[in-house]
């Protein structure tokens, strides 16, 4: 016996495979360089923090962040565009030595 209630817009048909959309591409493709980006930050600033060590903040301190930042930014965006291609076993392996290394680095600060 059916469901007699109206559907939703969005509602998920059987067979259908693909979630609705709530975003149009272009916010889509924007996130995909804003939030590697923003993340990227987060960790330079955690990065420079360590190695700061609760002393003055200086110049290099500043550029040491920037760079951590951006080379985090860029391996992430890479990450993220390439992963998706791989295989399960390399995919997996792909980001845990990238969550790896990243934690690492902060460590080792």
């Amino acid at each position: 016996m059916a469901h007699a209630a109206p559907r939703s817009r969005g509602a998920i048909e059987p067979g259908r495979t693909t979630t609705p959309d709530v975003f149009d591409a272009r916010t889509h493709r924007a996130a995909k360089v804003v939030i590697p980006v923003l993340i990227g930050l987060v960790y330079g600033y955690w990065a420079a923090g360590n190695r700061r060590d609760a002393g003055p903040i200086t110049g290099w301190n500043l550029l040491f962040g920037f760079l951590t930042a951006l080379v985090f930014a860029v391996v992430l965006m890479a990450l993220l565009a390439v992963a998706p291609t791989l295989r399960r076993e390399a995919h997996a392996v792909v980001w845990g030595a990238f969550c790896g290394i990243a934690v690492g680095f902060l460590f080792s600060q």
